[in-house]
């Protein structure tokens, strides 16, 4: 039979809460999430009754931020615009965890037709992060997104964009072409696994087996 090793009395006492302490470092999204569960199973392992009690406490916290979370506001996003005058507008959706740069190679070989629209999403390089710790929800920045390419059609008297989404933006743009079609002339989709459009009546448990098998 091996001995167990002694665990500090120290560690029994810090361990089960260094975790909750996570949110507030500069960890990306990835490293994260590995932490805490790594930080969570150590913490059940030494001191299963505390740590169960400090997630009760913290989702309970958590849940009470989200019930009385300020809602964002649905305004134009800020649009970074290029290219040819009087060309036609294309508006260029980036994905998760990108930004606005992603397109910076692809640009070049558009501006001489086409006038092209990019914008960064809140809480993406850094963008926003202390206005509001939730973020904003897809059907929030769709809104947006509609508010900032009709603000753009306006201004050059056009009426439709084309509109290229990368990745996560795939959806963004694929909502934004069923809700607000008026704005949209053609879809372009790039590296995305196209989502499943079922008849059945589960077509909840396609589309999260869709982003599962997509995301991971």
């Amino acid at each position: 039979i091996r001995p167990t090793m002694p665990v500090p009395l120290i560690l029994r006492i810090l361990v089960p809460f260094a975790w909750v302490a996570l949110p507030v470092t500069s960890l990306t999204v990835v490293y994260y999430m590995a932490v805490i569960i790594i930080s969570v199973l150590l913490s059940f392992l030494l001191q299963p009754i505390t740590t169960a009690v400090g997630v009760a406490a913290w989702v309970g916290y958590i849940t009470y931020l989200y019930i009385n979370r300020e809602k964002p506001e649905i305004k134009p996003f800020e649009a970074n615009v290029s290219g040819k005058e009087d060309g036609e507008i294309v508006l260029l959706c980036h994905g998760w965890p990108d930004r606005a740069e992603l397109w910076a190679k692809t640009l070049p070989a558009l501006e001489d037709k086409y006038r092209c629209i990019t914008y960064t999403l809140p809480h993406h390089a850094g963008r926003d992060r202390t206005k509001n710790f939730w973020g904003v929800d897809l059907d929030t920045a769709v809104s947006c997104i509609a508010a900032m390419l009709e603000a753009e059609l306006k201004k050059c008297n056009k009426t439709k964009a084309l509109v290229i989404g990368h990745d996560w933006g795939s959806m963004l743009v694929m909502m934004l072409e069923r809700r607000f079609p008026s704005l949209v002339k053609r879809l372009v989709l790039v590296d995305v696994l196209a989502p499943p459009i079922p008849t059945h009546k589960r077509k909840w448990i396609a589309t999260f087996m869709m982003g599962m098998v997509y995301q991971y």
